[in-house]
């Protein structure tokens, strides 16, 4: 293992410093694993393998290849299996046909025009909660003013006093 180390190292073209701290491990330390002195355990394998890419079959044994290579992304297979219908298909197809300042362009106008949309949802909630406390408001004043009627008896009372 410690020639496919120094192997892999290289092939990254990077000093033993370098490729150590991208691990998180000292410089002496991956001097003792590249000269045999010592072995990595299976966190420090899993390090690598994780931060360059590597095969952990091929770190092991040296069989198969150096690096993993990445999955492929087919948009085809995705919206199958999403189940898109054609237009969501179109539509994200013709996104990511655009040229990537014009995919900026649109992100920024669509982040602005959601962000409008959500703060005139916000104020529209707030005067909702303000008509509620006014119809409240009122309805206590009412309240108040049928207390402070006088009662029909009361009325006739006064009318009559002030045609006598």
């Amino acid at each position: 293992m410690n020639e496919r180390l120094k192997k892999l190292r290289k092939e990254l073209d990077l000093t033993q410093e370098e490729f150590a701290r991208k691990i998180g491990i000292k410089r002496n330390t991956l001097a003792t694993y590249e000269i045999g002195r010592n072995e990595p355990i299976d966190a420090v394998l899993s390090l690598i393998c994780r931060e360059f890419n590597v095969s952990e079959q091929w770190l092991r044994s040296g069989q198969g290849e150096m690096f993993v290579r990445p999955e492929t992304f087919s948009l085809n297979d995705y919206a199958k299996k999403a189940n898109l219908s054609a237009l969501e298909f179109d539509i994200i197809r013709g996104y990511l046909d655009l040229d990537a300042d014009v995919r900026r362009s649109l992100m920024s106008y669509l982040v602005n025009v959601v962000s409008k949309h959500s703060e005139i949802a916000a104020t529209q909630e707030e005067s909702f909660e303000d008509v509620k406390a006014r119809k409240l408001r009122e309805f206590e004043r009412e309240l108040d003013e049928e207390k402070n009627m006088p009662t029909s008896s009361a009325l006739l009372t006064r009318k009559e006093i002030g045609s006598a």
